[in-house]
């Protein structure tokens, strides 16, 4: 239960220009990123472990987003995604780099985008329904008309 130990650690891990290939695990042939199982771990943590986290990274998380709105870099909005999904400023952030790719042409990254906002249980609970609509939208423009229904 020291949180603030391990989630350091994660952060550390995120915060590393390159990412790194796991090893595929017997039954499972795939590689996987170790950035993305850093980014699951921390999705999976139980409430006091999440408020841990948004207590230790959500200032810096906002810092970061009040920096790529002033500079109106998407590069930047993707940073705060990459390492600080599980924030508030990370959510809000991935909703703003969802909505530029679809507005770029590029529904299949917003589409993906939002399903994981969707998945984020305290993502939907903060930015509600217009979220599943704008998903509905992006998976319908990549071509993808079964889940844009499931969705709706």
């Amino acid at each position: 239960k020291n949180y603030a130990d391990g989630l350091e650690g994660l952060d550390l891990l995120l915060g590393q220009e390159k990412d790194t290939a796991l090893k595929p695990v017997k039954g499972n042939e795939k590689f996987r990123s170790l950035k993305r199982e850093a980014l699951l771990l921390i999705g999976r943590l139980p409430p006091e472990g999440l408020e841990s986290y948004r207590l230790q990274f959500g200032a810096i998380a906002d810092k970061t987003l009040k920096s790529a709105l002033a500079a109106g870099d998407p590069e930047q909005l993707t940073t705060v995604v990459r390492r600080y999904f599980h924030t508030t400023a990370g959510y809000q952030a991935a909703l703003l780099l969802a909505r530029h790719h679809l507005d770029h042409g590029r529904p299949l990254a917003a589409a993906q985008l939002l399903q994981s906002l969707c998945e984020a249980v305290p993502a939907r609970e903060l930015i509600g329904p217009q979220m599943l609509s704008l998903a509905a939208l992006s998976w319908h423009r990549a071509g993808h008309t079964q889940r844009a229904a499931e969705l709706l």
